[in-house]
C-alpha cells in the first residue's frame, strides 16, 4: 500500500494546519492521542484515576493500571495533560497497542519546573521541558515486538505530565498510483475529535484518515443556588451542544455578627474563619509561616499559640474559595493550640485534606480522619471537641505530608449566669476641636461595654484673652491661655499668630504653641481708644483639613474700656473724641536764632502724628549753594526726648521740608523736641552743624487754651 509522494505531502501540508490528531508522511500513518481538552491557560493538577481512554478513528488509546494518575491536568499554557506521580509517591500505567502499530512517541514535560525523569520499558531518560512553559520532549518507544507499553516516574517528587500519546503505524509500499474516496466518517463532539476516512479506490487497501477536532463545551447557567454564612452554593451550566453539565461550587459566606447573634442565620456561637472567602476556581496558598494569630467574633476572641517551626499558614483559599489555615508541609507535620474561655464548652473544628490527600489530624490526643473531605472540592467535616472541662485545644497533623486545610474553628458558647454588673469602668477620651471626644462604660466582671456615648466636639472660645493698656509707655498688652480642650490639639505640627485690629491698624505676629503666653504690641495710639479693637488667635494644623479646624478665635472689646474714665486719661480722650478735628489740633510756631530756618508745628493727638515744617532761610541756602551739588550730603535729624525719632538724608536743602511723625505717645508730647541740620562736602572736607531749633511741644499744646489742652495738661502732671 504505497503512496504517492505528492498526494502525502499534500495531506502532510493540510494536516500540519490542524490541532494534533493524525499527520501522514510518506512512509508512515501516526495516530495522536491529546490526552484530555485544553482549556484556561493556567495549571491545573487535574483528578486521581486509575484509568483513561481516548479514540481516533479505529484507533483506541486505553490506559489501565494507574498509580498516582491524574486525569484532566492542563500546563501552563492550557494544553490538556495526564500528570503522573506526586510529590511522595511514583506514578506508573501501562496500555497495550494494536499489531500494526510499530512506534510509540510520548510528549512529556517536567511538571511544573521541577526536575523530572521517566522510565519506559525499563529506558529512563532525563526531561529538561517544563510545562510551566508549554514545551514538551517526545520520547519514542520501540513497539515492533512488544505491544505493551510501561510508564513510571523514577522517584517520589520528580513528576511528569504528558501532553500527547501517538501511535505510528507504517505504510505499506506496494507501487499503486492511489485515488482515494471517504470510506467512512465519525462526527466530532464537545469532547471527542472525529475523523474521515479515504480510501484508495483502486483496490490496493491504502486509507489515510484527517481528523475532525472536537468542538468544545459551549455553556450557559441554566441554575444557580446561592451561598449563605451555613452553606456552599453552585452554578450550573450545560452545554447547549451536548447537554454536559457542570456544577461549580460557590464559597461559603461569612457570618455577619450584630447584638451577639449572626444577622442571617440567627447563631451565637463565634465562628473564626481565617480571613475573607474568594472567587477563585484553584487553590492559593501561602509559603511563609506565621508566628502567632488572632481573631475576634462575637465577642470571642480566639489566639493561636504557633511558632513559624509549626508550620501554620494563613492567606490559604481552597479550590472554591474558601479561606483556610494550612497546617504542615509535605517534609514537616503542622501543629497549633488554643485556649477556650470558660464558657465554651465544645469546639467545632472544621478540616479537610490538602488538595486531593486525606488528612490525619490529632486533636487532644485523639485521631481524626478527613475521609474524603478535600479542600479541591471545597468539602470540610467538622470534629467536635469537649471543653466542658479541658479549655486547652491542641491540633497537629500526624505525619509529614499529610496536610490540612482549617476552614473554620468554632466556639460553641454555653449558657452562663447573668452578670449584675457591679464593678464598672469609665474610660473617657475628652472632645477636642479636632474630633469628638468618647464616654465608655466597661463592666470589670464580665467585660461587657455597658454604654458608649460621643462627646461633641468642643464649641466653647479654645483662647481666653485679657487686654490691657499703657498709657504712659504707649503699648497694648494682650494675655492669653489656652483652654484645656485646646491644649489637646497642640502638637509640633501646630502653628499660631495673634492678631489685632483697631480701626485700619492691622498687626499680626507668629507667637509659640504654648499654653499661655502674653504679647505687647508698642506705638498703640491711646487717643484711639474709642474704636473697637479686635484680637484672636489663628491656630492651623498641618495635614488638618482646614474646613475642620482653622479657629480664629476672635475677641472684641471698645478700646476706651480699657481706660478708667474718671482718670485724667479718661477724661482727656472724652475731651479728644468730644471735640471737633480742629479743636483737636493745636499748633505752634517757633523762631530760629541762627537765621538758618524758621518751624512750624502742627500735633495731632488724635492721629498720634506730629507734623514739623522747616523753611530755610536765603542765607542758609547761598551758604550750601557755593558748595556746589555734588558730593553734597545734607542730614535732617529730630530728636524727642532722648530718642531720636527722625534721620532724613537729603540731596538739598529745599525752601520747605515737611517731617510727619508718627506713633506719638502722649509722654512724646510732653517731650523736648530737638532738630539739628548738617551738611558734608565730600572734597573739601568741610563739615558744619548747626542747633536749628529746640523747643517744649507740650509747653505749645498747653499754651493754646483749648479744652483738650487743658486736658491735656492735666493728664501730664
Amino acid at each position: 500500500m504505497k503512496r504517492i509522494l505528492s498526494i502525502v505531502l499534500t495531506l502532510a501540508l493540510l494536516l500540519t494546519a490542524l490541532p494534533l490528531a493524525l499527520s501522514v508522511s510518506a512512509a508512515e500513518t501516526t495516530i495522536v492521542f491529546k490526552m484530555g481538552n485544553d482549556g484556561t491557560a493556567s495549571h491545573a493538577d487535574g483528578s486521581t484515576s486509575t484509568t483513561y481512554k481516548e479514540k481516533v478513528s479505529d484507533y483506541e488509546l486505553s490506559i489501565s493500571s494507574g498509580v498516582q494518575l491524574y486525569t484532566g491536568a492542563r500546563d501552563a499554557k492550557g494544553n490538556g495533560c495526564i500528570r503522573l506521580g506526586s510529590s511522595k509517591n511514583v506514578g506508573s500505567f501501562k496500555f497495550t497497542v494494536p499489531a500494526d502499530v510499530t512506534s510509540v512517541i510520548i510528549s512529556v514535560a517536567q511538571y511544573k519546573a521541577n526536575t523530572a525523569q521517566i522510565t519506559t520499558n525499563g529506558t529512563t531518560k532525563s526531561i529538561t521541558t517544563a510545562s510551566n512553559n508549554g514545551a514538551y520532549t517526545d520520547i519514542t518507544v520501540d513497539t515492533t515486538t512488544n505491544k505493551t507499553v510501561n510508564v513510571a516516574t523514577t522517584s517520589s517528587g520528580k513528576r511528569i505530565m504528558i501532553n500527547t500519546i501517538t501511535f505510528v503505524i507504517p505504510s505499506d509500499d506496494s507501487g499503486c498510483e492511489h485515488e482515494y474516496e471517504e470510506t467512512a466518517r465519525v462526527g466530532a463532539t464537545c469532547t471527542e475529535n472525529g475523523s474521515i476516512t479515504y480510501t484508495c479506490k483502486l483496490g490496493c487497501g491504502d486509507f489515510y484518515v484527517e481528523p475532525i477536532i472536537a468542538s468544545g463545551h459551549d455553556y450557559e447557567e441554566i441554575a444557580r443556588e446561592d451561598a449563605s454564612c451555613t452553606k456552599t452554593g453552585s452554578v450550573t451550566t450545560e452545554c447547549t451542544e451536548c447537554g454536559d453539565e457542570v456544577v461549580k461550587k460557590l464559597p461559603k459566606l461569612q457570618h455577619t455578627y450584630t447584638d451577639g447573634k449572626c444577622s442571617v442565620c440567627q447563631t451565637t456561637n463565634a465562628v473564626f474563619e481565617f480571613g475573607a472567602n474568594k472567587n477563585v476556581t484553584e487553590h492559593t496558598e501561602s509559603t511563609t509561616a506565621i508566628s502567632a494569630y488572632t481573631e475576634t467574633k462575637n465577642g470571642q476572641t480566639l489566639t493561636l499559640t504557633v511558632t513559624t517551626a509549626d508550620k501554620i499558614y494563613k492567606d490559604n483559599w481552597d479550590a472554591i474559595g474558601n479561606s483556610c489555615l494550612k497546617m504542615g508541609t509535605g517534609s514537616a507535620v503542622g501543629k497549633f493550640s488554643f485556649v477556650v474561655p470558660e464558657n465554651v464548652d465544645e469546639v467545632i473544628i472544621s478540616a479537610s485534606g490538602y488538595k486531593a490527600t486525606k488528612a490525619y489530624l490529632t486533636i487532644n490526643d485523639v485521631s481524626y480522619n478527613t475521609d474524603k473531605a478535600f479542600s479541591n472540592n471545597g468539602e470540610y467535616v467538622d470534629f467536635t471537641v469537649d471543653t466542658s472541662s479541658n479549655k486547652t485545644v491542641t491540633v497537629l497533623t500526624t505525619s509529614s505530608g499529610y496536610r490540612a486545610m482549617i476552614n473554620s474553628i468554632t466556639f460553641v458558647v454555653g449558657e452562663t449566669t447573668a452578670c449584675t454588673h457591679e464593678n464598672q469602668t469609665t474610660d473617657i477620651t475628652n472632645a477636642t476641636y479636632l474630633k469628638d471626644g468618647l464616654k465608655v462604660v466597661t463592666c470589670d466582671d464580665c467585660g461587657e461595654e455597658l454604654s458608649r456615648n460621643v462627646l461633641p466636639e468642643a464649641t466653647a472660645a479654645p483662647v481666653v484673652y485679657t487686654p490691657s493698656y499703657d498709657a504712659a509707655t504707649n503699648m497694648l498688652t494682650i494675655n492669653w491661655t489656652y483652654s484645656d480642650d485646646f491644649v489637646l490639639d497642640i502638637d509640633a505640627n501646630t502653628t499660631f499668630k495673634l492678631f489685632y485690629k483697631l480701626g485700619e491698624y492691622e498687626k499680626t505676629i507668629d507667637v509659640p504653641n504654648t499654653v499661655s503666653g502674653s504679647v505687647i504690641f508698642e506705638g498703640f495710639n491711646a487717643a484711639r481708644l474709642d474704636d473697637t479693637l479686635y484680637f484672636g488667635l489663628t491656630a492651623t494644623i498641618t495635614d488638618v483639613d482646614t474646613d475642620k479646624f482653622n479657629k480664629a478665635a476672635a475677641g472684641q472689646v471698645v478700646a476706651s474700656t480699657l481706660v478708667d474714665g474718671d482718670s485724667d486719661l479718661g477724661k482727656l480722650m472724652a475731651a479728644i473724641n468730644s471735640a471737633t478735628d480742629e479743636a483737636a489740633v493745636v499748633a505752634g510756631q517757633v523762631n530760629n536764632t541762627a537765621d538758618l530756618v524758621s518751624n512750624t508745628m502742627k500735633a495731632d493727638l488724635k492721629a498720634g502724628t506730629l507734623d514739623l515744617r522747616f523753611v530755610a532761610s536765603q542765607d542758609l541756602i547761598t551758604k550750601l549753594n557755593t558748595l556746589g551739588k555734588e558730593g553734597r550730603t545734607v542730614t535732617l535729624t529730630v530728636t524727642i526726648g532722648e530718642t531720636v525719632t527722625k534721620d532724613i538724608t537729603i540731596d538739598t536743602l529745599k525752601k520747605v521740608t515737611m517731617v510727619k511723625i508718627t506713633g506719638m505717645s502722649f509722654e512724646q508730647f510732653n517731650s523736648i523736641v530737638t532738630v539739628k541740620l548738617g551738611f558734608d562736602y565730600a572734597d573739601n572736607a568741610n563739615n558744619f552743624e548747626t542747633d536749628v531749633v529746640e523747643f517744649n511741644c507740650g509747653e505749645i499744646i498747653a499754651d493754646t487754651d483749648t479744652a483738650v489742652a487743658n486736658a491735656f495738661e492735666a493728664f501730664m502732671k
